[in-house]
């Protein structure tokens, strides 16, 4: 009878523990890849990406692609994801598994697998491109090497800009007519 009631014990104490970690979990990812401020077209997601200055992904993914429902489930439901994504990138996605047009994309990007991100700079240029990590905190790790990445490539670029600027400004000076003399 001891034996039993301790059983049962145990049971419940398992199944209270389980549910306590269930709502733990929902809260914690109660937001999804719909929250992600996906652009509408790869146009257009370049367009934003060169006005704001910040980098692209593009993130290609297809309709019956398991890893692609665990990167969903598990990396774009973490409200970090959600956050560092719509802060610092602009996103697409793009089913590669729908249609001509989608896979000559992807083609393009030398995507033939998915679920793969490409990061590309403002200017177009490829930064980083590679398989989605299913764990959320990896896949943090590779946003903000991409972020910061970025954020150096924005300061070099500025340098470049003003240094050109001054020498610019040298030169014009150095061509300017001498004063006459009275």
């Amino acid at each position: 009878m001891i034996k039993r009631l301790g059983y049962a014990l145990c049971f419940a104490l398992v199944l209270s523990s389980g549910s306590v970690n269930a709502q733990d979990n929902r809260a914690s990812s109660s937001l999804n890849a719909q929250d992600i401020r996906w652009a509408p077209d790869l146009a257009s997601a370049r367009q934003a990406s060169l006005e704001y200055k910040v980098p692209l992904l593009i993130h290609f993914y297809g309709d019956n692609c398991l890893p692609c429902k665990i990167v969903e489930q598990n990396v774009f439901s973490r409200s970090e994801v959600v956050e560092t994504l719509n802060k610092y990138f602009i996103c697409v996605q793009i089913n590669a598994s729908t249609d001509r047009t989608n896979r000559e994309t992807a083609a393009e990007y030398g995507v033939h697998s998915w679920p793969t991100d490409v990061y590309l700079s403002p200017d177009g240029k490829r930064l980083d491109q590679g398989t989605c990590k299913q764990n959320a905190a990896e896949y943090l790790n590779v946003l903000h090497s991409i972020a910061v990445m970025n954020r150096d490539r924005n300061v070099m670029l500025a340098a470049e800009q003003s240094n050109a600027a001054q020498q610019v400004t040298a030169q014009v000076a150095n061509y300017a007519p001498a004063a006459a003399a009275p």
